[in-house]
């Protein structure tokens, strides 16, 4: 049988006597296992699960960065056009982030995961807004900042090439 299965075999032979912190452990790894198979839907469920509902453990936390990069692959994935699921997700379990773990790695990553995400999609104020997210001194301070400054300029450059009629008020 596969790690997968015995896991799984474990949660249904659960009792109220078999403690949550051998649960979460076996949650966890089912997480991780249906990230590294590619079923992120699955591993984004399992981690916002542990995520929300054990926020003080190391699962729990795992599990938060586990549904992050597993909302952003599917985000990716997603057709142009469908993506609103997967948008609204992650949003919602990097705001859960920036609550439950603020001025802390967690947090610092979710909102550098936002940044890129917005700075790819041309939006800059987004962007800035998930800047001032990341602690001053966080060590990924610095390369957000040079995310945000180059997506301020590649907006820039697509405004200097507008069309006269397409062009933002110079003020703005």
């Amino acid at each position: 049988k596969s790690a997968r299965e015995l896991l799984r075999l474990a949660l249904d032979k659960s009792d109220e006597k078999t403690p949550i912190e051998d649960l979460n452990s076996a949650r966890y790894y089912l997480c991780f296992l249906a990230w590294d198979a590619g079923e992120y839907y699955d591993a984004a469920v399992l981690g916002e699960f542990l995520a929300t509902h054990y926020p003080d453990t190391p699962s729990g936390q795992q599990g938060a960065k586990i549904a992050l990069a597993a909302f952003v692959r599917l985000l990716t994935e997603a057709p142009e056009g469908a993506r609103q699921f997967e948008q609204a997700s992650l949003e919602r379990i990097a705001g859960w982030i920036f609550k439950r773990w603020p001025n802390q790695v967690e947090s610092d990553e979710a909102a550098l995961t936002l940044l890129n995400l917005a700075a790819s999609q041309h939006d800059v104020d987004r962007a800035m807004g998930f800047l001032e997210k990341i602690s001053k001194d966080s060590p990924r301070r610095g390369g957000a900042e040079l995310r945000a400054g180059q997506s301020l300029w590649a907006s820039y450059l697509r405004a200097s090439r507008a069309t006269e009629d397409q062009r933002l008020p110079q003020e703005k």
